[in-house]
């Protein structure tokens, strides 16, 4: 008697019902055979997937959970693995499908699956299978990866769980379509007794029986292209209409981010999308998983990741800028004098390496018909010196050497005379914390830089504001008389060297300088380096504090002063006995009200406080009146 599909006769009844696991039995009125049709909704196919950085391929883990208030048993799982675009440029090697008891590689079932059942264009992403024990693996000509269980006893039955089905693929996340099967078959006494009708009503359960819903699955989009982009785009957005995201500030700040990332790939800017995608992985990262599926997560994370790691950088524009130092200078002959060249590119402010340049001596006494050249090093410098022979004015150019044209960097002057330069070599009084009139002892010494003999002259001392001495306006303080001297020759003050405060000095902080020649006397090569400032004095010290005061409260007392101006902190001190000794229980305290509170204190115990206010620098005042109270507790004062 003939079969079709679909159809079993009444002699197989027996093995039929074992395999399917069910009783057989006339089906009521409304149901289609004697197998009753089985209900699957509300499947829950939850996903998944790692990297592996060595081989950028995807591992997506399923678990497939069957609720209790379903009748079907789920005995075929499928996931859309088809990509309407070409996908040669995935590599399927070492990819298994496990067909029964052999294994098959990926290359060998796509071939015995032709001619495939697929659109125009359309193609199979590389995959491979891992399964359950029981659990197949295949795809057919319709391009579906299939899970298919042996038996009923490895079927997901109502109310469990089961997970363990893989797919292996070089293809990125994406949001694709699955198919969860119940086991059905139009189950018939004889053949010979169906109906037109009724073989049309099967066909119609056959159709409705299938669970879809969506999950991830591997995708065909390549890596970094523009459809990369969009897919990922779109995933994003049916994640949230999918309610994978049920956070919606979190949904809409991925999107935002996501398409300020697009925006910049969009204006050819692939750093700066780099940078916005980093910004997204820093938003998903923080993000908890209430906030998000873990679909949500590995799909945007991993999509991401990888578009950061093929968007290439922004191409840095190449701008060179050079600078020259010192551009002027006045030198005796007979001195050393060094350029500094310093080259930057403007495209991003680095220092420019290995970068090759020229110094020649283009007028003056000591030009040169070639330049002499050299490569900048780690800091992009380069520098040039050379030894003044000659008297007059020198113009060296700077220029970019190696290419067919040089390229000019700017020139510098270097004027040469014969002639005496008096200067201060070393000026050193010491750091001084006193009052007005206070003597400080000071150690100078006045040379000649020239290379000419320098006449007698007078070196003098000046206090001043700030750091920088202007003889006619600051304070003289003392001067010493300095006899001839010869070129490179020194004259060093004597060690009673001193000078003294002005008794009514202001209190605030000073700068004490010597110059070189302060009367003018001696012609020199350079006027304007005859004075140098060194150390700082500080001629401020005020009295202490006078006027603290201590209120006591319960386990507390509170302490008050009139502030110091000039005070960076204060130190608080504290003791248990009249006079000392004090314990200092607060350094560095910064108020400003001149207040500190007292916590956790002893009621009925007499404490006794002094406080001292800090310079900058950290010297301390001396203490202050001595204030004491003792706490209580609030209903006893």
């Amino acid at each position: 008697m003939p079969m079709s599909v679909g159809y079993k006769i009444m002699r197989y009844l027996g093995l039929l019902a074992a395999w399917l696991g069910c009783s057989l039995g006339y089906a009521p009125a409304f149901a289609v055979g004697l197998m009753p049709v089985p209900v699957l909704q509300d499947v829950q196919m939850r996903a998944q997937v790692s990297v592996d950085a060595a081989t950028d391929r995807y591992t997506y883990v399923y678990t497939v959970s069957n609720p209790a208030s379903n009748s079907g048993q789920i005995w075929d799982i499928e996931i859309d693995t088809t990509h309407a675009g070409d996908v040669r440029w995935m590599d399927s090697t070492g990819l298994t499908v496990p067909k029964g008891f052999a294994t098959k590689t990926f290359d060998e079932q796509l071939a015995a699956a032709q001619p495939l059942d697929l659109p125009p264009g359309t193609t199979v992403i590389p995959f491979g299978f891992k399964v359950p024990a029981g659990w197949g693996g295949t795809f057919g000509r319709n391009g579906l990866a299939s899970f298919f269980s042996s038996g009923p006893s490895v079927r997901i039955l109502p109310g469990q769980t089961r997970t363990g089905f893989e797919l292996i693929s070089p293809g990125l996340p994406g949001i694709r379509v699955a198919i969860v099967e119940p086991k059905w078959v139009h189950l018939v006494n004889n053949i010979d007794d169906v109906t037109e009708e009724e073989e049309l009503a099967a066909k119609e359960v056959e159709r409705q029986l299938p669970f879809h819903t969506v999950t991830l699955g591997p995708s065909g989009v390549y890596p970094g292209s523009f459809e990369h982009w969009n897919q990922l785009r779109d995933d994003l957005n049916k994640a949230i209409g999918l309610g994978w995201i049920p956070d919606t500030t979190l949904g809409n700040t991925l999107v935002t981010q996501l398409a300020a990332a697009r925006a910049a790939l969009d204006a050819s800017d692939g750093t700066l999308a780099k940078s916005r995608l980093g910004t997204l992985l820093a938003t998903l990262g923080g993000a908890t998983p209430a906030s998000r599926r873990q679909e949500v997560y590995d799909l945007v994370f991993l999509n991401a990741q990888r578009l950061v790691a093929t968007t290439p950088d922004t191409p840095i524009p190449f701008e060179p800028k050079v600078t020259l130092t010192p551009p002027k200078v006045t030198l005796p002959l007979g001195a050393e004098h060094t350029l500094t060249a310093t080259a930057i590119n403007l495209g991003d402010g680095r220092p420019l390496v290995g970068f090759r340049l020229g110094f020649r001596v283009v007028a003056g006494p000591h030009s040169q018909p070639f330049p002499t050249s050299g490569f900048t090093d780690s800091a992009g410098t380069l520098t040039f010196s050379y030894v003044g022979k000659k008297p007059g004015t020198d113009t060296i150019k700077l220029t970019q050497e190696g290419g067919e044209m040089p390229t000019d960097f700017g020139t510098a002057e270097a004027t040469w005379k014969d002639g005496s330069d008096l200067i201060i070599k070393l000026f050193i009084p010491p750091l001084i914390k006193n009052k007005g009139g206070a003597v400080i002892p000071i150690t100078e010494i006045t040379g000649n830089a020239g290379n000419r003999t320098a006449a007698a002259s007078t070196t003098r001392y000046f206090l001043s504001q700030d750091d920088i001495i202007d003889p006619t306006q600051d304070q003289p303080l003392g001067e010493r008389q300095v006899g001839s001297l010869t070129p490179d020759e020194s004259s060093r003050s004597g060690s009673a060297a001193q000078i003294t405060l002005p008794a009514a000095l202001p209190e605030g902080t000073y700068h004490l300088g010597a110059c070189a020649d302060a009367k003018g006397a001696v012609v020199e090569l350079d006027e304007l380096n005859n004075c140098k400032v060194n150390q700082i004095v500080v001629a401020l010290e005020p009295g202490p504090i006078e006027n603290l005061a201590a209120r006591a409260k319960d386990a507390k007392i509170d302490l008050t002063w009139a502030a110091i101006q000039g005070a960076v902190n204060y130190n608080i001190y504290r003791g248990t006995v009249a006079g000392g000794p004090y314990q200092l229980i607060k350094a560095g305290h910064v108020t400003n009200y001149a207040t500190y509170a007292d916590f956790g204190l002893t009621n009925g115990v007499t404490y006794y406080y002094t406080v001292r206010w800090v310079l900058d620098g950290g010297w301390e005042s001396p203490p202050s009146n001595e204030a004491r109270a003792t706490p209580a507790a609030r209903s006893t004062r």
